[in-house]
């Protein structure tokens, strides 16, 4: 997520409270923890290695990089919120490799997963949602049901679901994306926290504030141990709790809360920050 000067702790179920990893950079997304996860990956360093059974060509090797060099860029628009440029880059991307790899060759997996970020961010969610199915299916077949990238896929398609208020189809994907990252990742890796954090807020966003405390409370305690308590990801999490209490009429806890989470702020970005409170 790109820090601007002006920061924003959101009120409202959003990216403040959701974290993402939706666009899937040259990879993992794991190393952000303010990642629901939205959207984007970053290319593999050695995208065919191990997968591509035939040896690739100069030309193919050639096209191969200028794949990679386009997702590049895409990560890059995608953060400055420039998704109708990004698409065309991304399509071309797709295509290369689609042309290259084959339809079902994890690098496609990717360019789909970006493709469907950029789509979704614009909130064309009919166009983004069968890129996300698609992506999905590639990395369960050919890296495993239990892939981390596998759990990437399936935060980025609950999301969608709970961002167009599909709950029931969202949670499923929420618990067994956040059941991958604790089988493969460790219970107290950041990439945990941010799967807790994501289905917390899903069970914020119907009211079930009983689910919701315990997940934002496990998720914010995993980030404090691994990350210290004064780094900016815990004034998220900070953020997202207060929500919570504010929602149930407990302002006393959540005023704590937003104050360490702004303190948090402005220790790490400087003093300009400001507070947006939707209607």
């Amino acid at each position: 997520m790109q820090i601007k000067k002006a920061i924003i702790l959101t009120c409202c179920l959003i990216a403040g409270c959701a974290q993402n990893s939706h666009l899937v950079a040259n990879p993992p997304a794991y190393n952000n923890s303010n990642a629901v996860a939205t959207h984007t990956e970053p290319t593999p360093p050695n995208p065919t290695l191990a997968i591509n059974p035939k040896p690739l060509s100069p030309s193919d090797e050639a096209q191969l990089s200028e794949a990679k060099a386009l997702n590049s860029q895409v990560e890059t628009l995608y953060q400055q919120g420039q998704y109708a440029t990004a698409i065309p880059l991304v399509k071309r991307s797709l295509a290369i490799r689609e042309q290259v790899l084959g339809p079902n060759h994890p690098d496609v997996a990717q360019s789909l997963n970006n493709l469907a970020a950029l789509y979704e961010a614009q909130g064309l969610h009919a166009q983004a949602e069968p890129l996300y199915k698609r992506s999905l299916a590639i990395r369960e077949q050919v890296l495993g049901p239990t892939h981390p990238h596998v759990a990437t896929s399936l935060n980025n398609l609950a999301e969608l679901y709970r961002n167009q208020a599909q709950y029931a189809q969202a949670e499923p994907l929420y618990k067994r994306s956040l059941a991958i990252k604790e089988q493969v990742l460790g219970p107290n890796h950041p990439a945990v926290a941010t799967s807790l954090n994501n289905l917390a807020a899903l069970y914020l966003a119907q009211g079930q504030y009983a689910q919701a405390e315990p997940l934002y409370k496990r998720s914010l305690a995993i980030k404090e141990q691994a990350l210290g308590p004064n780094h900016k990801d815990m004034a998220l999490s900070l953020n997202n709790l207060a929500l919570l209490y504010k929602a149930q009429g407990q302002y006393a806890q959540a005023e704590l809360l937003y104050k360490r989470s702004l303190a948090i702020y402005e220790q790490a970005l400087g003093s300009t920050i400001r507070l947006w409170r939707p209607v």
